[in-house]
């Protein structure tokens, strides 16, 4: 009886050390300090708050990337994002043009970083909304 129970325990956890440590793993999604912004909220005081965020964000993550979507879920699991570790929701808005604006401005303002993998400036293609809202995002590596 004991040699089935340690071979169905050795299968769970040779499939959790699997996931744990697959470079398929998604990215873990961080909303917890995402920001709300509004066409009506002042600009500059918006920019400053939203890279406040992003530096202590990209302090200590080897590499990092800025970007936006309509669907934070859909693009946690694109292979593109394999190597990164979290996504971290900094700014929230039911504006696409205006999370359009605040991504070109901080992919410009971020683009002497080395460790940026932005490779295109601006506001690049559109996004497909699932929720109510289109969302800034950095995903870095740690």
């Amino acid at each position: 009886m004991p040699i089935p129970l340690i071979i169905g325990g050795s299968i769970i956890l040779a499939a959790f050390v699997y996931n744990f440590f697959s470079k398929d793993a998604k990215l873990r999604i961080n909303k917890k300090y995402c920001i709300y912004a509004s066409p009506k909220d002042n600009i500059k005081v918006l920019r400053a708050e939203i890279c406040k965020e992003i530096d202590f964000k990209i302090e200590k993550s080897p590499n990092f990337k800025i970007g936006k979507t309509g669907n934070p879920e859909a693009r946690a699991a694109n292979k593109e994002y394999s190597q990164y570790k979290t996504m971290h929701l900094v700014c929230k808005s039911t504006q696409a043009a205006l999370i359009d604006e605040l991504e070109a401005y901080c992919i410009e303002k971020y683009s002497q970083q080395p460790n940026n993998q932005n490779i295109r400036q601006g506001s690049a293609g559109q996004m497909n909304k699932k929720q109510p809202f289109f969302y800034l995002y950095i995903v870095v590596e740690n």
